[in-house]
């Protein structure tokens, strides 16, 4: 070799040597620890962060293992059971070959008084040199941790959404399974008190009266905040006519205050809202209970007015009103007001249902009150503009033409004969007996099915069209309330009315209900709901307030 070439040969290895030492340099700075291996896997430099690793670890290595292969001490863990160190021999090995330009992989490396990982990072390096590949070792332990806790967080979310999914079950089989015997308790004990004429067992039938409201309000109150509180309630808004509802409630609670010897007036507003119907009645069907018992003389009072974009809904009444101080109050769960009023078995959770249905709807709750004098509560909702809606179903009463409030005859007249024709669509027996012992109260005849195909049997081998169809509407295997409305209705040729009894609370069944002009009633449903349904087929005004029926709750 000429002294020439020799020197050219040499001047290479020294600027190569300068280069790794430069890059050496450089690599200083960073505070992992790094090495450059070459093609066989030999330690050609570290940076300090590798030597001050090796010193503070006590590794006997001569210059923290410059010139020791490091496949080689990969090998040897693995060879010992080191399956981590097996997995970064091969990855680096394929990076080493140009098989991968990367390779990655977190181990534990824990110290005396605290749990350590480490990514060990391997990258291929271009270029003249010996340096074929850098090896990084990284501290990741807060990456592992932080993947830990989100692991955790995932887990527990998990856990907590199959518990809710459980939950949302249970409620669902709850809320039919418990509804059934409830309605149809509530339903015999009126049976009951319309036929028991022993003066002495009055006051045991009243207590009972008394209790069954009691634990049919906290049954339905606490079905109605576990679902609102468990996220799984779907909001829809759709047009509510306004009238309709309030008419619906007006017959619901005009008895209960009767019974308490107060005024029960509604205003028609001739207006419609947009609102979820269900959670909206849930809210004035609150506000009114609240109403009737905390007011012991003067009456109620629910209207409407304008309030810029919005209808304002109004229960206003006499009552004991509210001090200043607890208005902050009243809408936590488990306050129940002054608690000085005798066979008040309100438990504190119905204006905490408002609250939570009115934040689903996203509108706003009022409240002024004057202590002595009496409370407004309010709800403000959307308004539609047009009278008319589409698809909207007028109120129950004009569904075949009676009037919504009958010519009623004087107190003391007992029907001489059937005052309508009632089909009962029902699989629950209990239930059916129930609903049908309540219609004959009233001289009614009722043809009592518990599916579909039976109701329609029924039907067509009656001597007369039928007034009106009271339908369940899961019917199990025989078909839905709904389909046994509709294929009765096709059978007949007419526009029987019919009411829908469900403990379903979706919006769906309730868009569904409005479309097919069908009257809906929520489980456990009062005997004034059935009545307020009889009495508007009644086309020959037999009801005299004698055969209205007693309050259950």
């Amino acid at each position: 070799m000429s002294l020439r070439r020799r020197f050219a040969s040499r001047l290479e290895a020294f600027l190569g040597l300068a280069r790794e030492r430069q890059a050496v340099q450089l690599l200083d700075v960073f505070q992992d620890s790094i090495a450059i291996l070459g093609g066989d896997g030999t330690i050609i430099q570290v940076n300090a962060a590798w030597r001050a690793f090796a010193r503070d670890s006590r590794l006997e290595m001569a210059d923290a293992a410059v010139g020791q292969n490091y496949l080689a001490a990969c090998d040897g863990a693995a060879a010992a059971g080191d399956t981590l160190a097996a997995e970064a021999a091969a990855g680096i090995r394929a990076v080493l070959a140009g098989r991968k330009s990367y390779h990655l992989v977190t181990y534990p490396c824990h110290a005396p008084t605290r749990q350590r990982w480490f990514q060990l990072q391997a990258s291929a390096v271009d270029g003249p040199g010996r340096a074929r590949a850098i090896v990084r070792h990284a501290d990741a332990t807060d990456l592992v941790l932080a993947a830990a806790e989100q692991e955790r967080a995932r887990a527990a979310a998990e856990t907590a959404e199959q518990a809710s999914v459980a939950k949302s079950r249970f409620l669902a089989m709850a809320s039919h399974d418990l509804r059934q015997p409830m309605m149809a308790l509530r339903l015999f004990l009126e049976v009951m008190n319309r036929r028991v004429a022993d003066p002495g067992l009055r006051p045991v039938l009243d207590k009972a009266n008394e209790t069954l409201a009691a634990l049919t309000g906290l049954f339905e109150s606490l079905l109605d905040l576990s679902q609102l509180e468990s996220g799984k309630r779907s909001v829809q808004a759709i047009p509510i006519p306004v009238d309709e509802l309030l008419d619906r409630l007006r017959d619901e609670f005009e008895i209960m205050a009767r019974d308490k010897g107060l005024s029960f007036r509604t205003v028609p507003c001739g207006s419609a809202v947009y609102g979820d119907p269900i959670l909206l009645e849930r809210i004035l069907r609150n506000f009114i209970a609240n109403a009737i018992r905390y007011t012991d003389r003067g009456g109620l009072l629910i209207g409407c007015r304008r309030v810029g974009q919005r209808l304002r809904i109004d229960v206003i009444d006499t009552g004991v009103g509210i001090a200043p101080e607890q208005k902050a109050l009243i809408f936590r769960e488990s306050y129940r007001g002054d608690g000085r009023h005798e066979g008040d078995h309100g438990y504190g959770l119905g204006l905490a249902i408002v609250q939570r249905a009115a934040n689903l709807m996203e509108v706003p709750v009022e409240v002024s009150s004057t202590p002595g004098r009496g409370s407004r509560f309010s709800i403000l909702l959307p308004t539609q503009p047009s009278p008319q809606l589409p698809g909207a179903m007028p109120p129950a009463s004009n569904l075949a033409g009676p009037p919504a409030r009958p010519v009623v005859v004087e107190a003391g007249r007992q029907p001489d004969a059937p005052t309508c024709l009632a089909v009962v669509v029902e699989d629950d027996p209990m239930v059916a007996l129930a609903v049908r012992l309540f219609l004959e109260e009233f001289g009614c005849t009722v043809l009592s099915a518990n599916s579909v195909n039976e109701a329609v049997a029924l039907v067509r081998s009656a001597p007369t069209r039928p007034d009106v169809i009271i339908a369940n509407y899961r019917l199990g295997p025989g078909g839905n309330g709904l389909e046994a409305i509709k294929r009765l209705r096709a059978d007949l040729e007419a526009d029987v009315p019919a009411w829908l009894i469900t403990g379903d609370v979706s919006t769906e069944l309730y868009r569904r209900a409005r479309a097919e002009r069908v009257g809906y009633l929520r489980k456990p449903v009062r005997p004034e709901e059935i009545q307020a349904c009889i009495l508007a087929c009644d086309q020959g005004g037999r009801f005299g307030p004698d055969r209205r029926p007693r309050r259950t709750g």
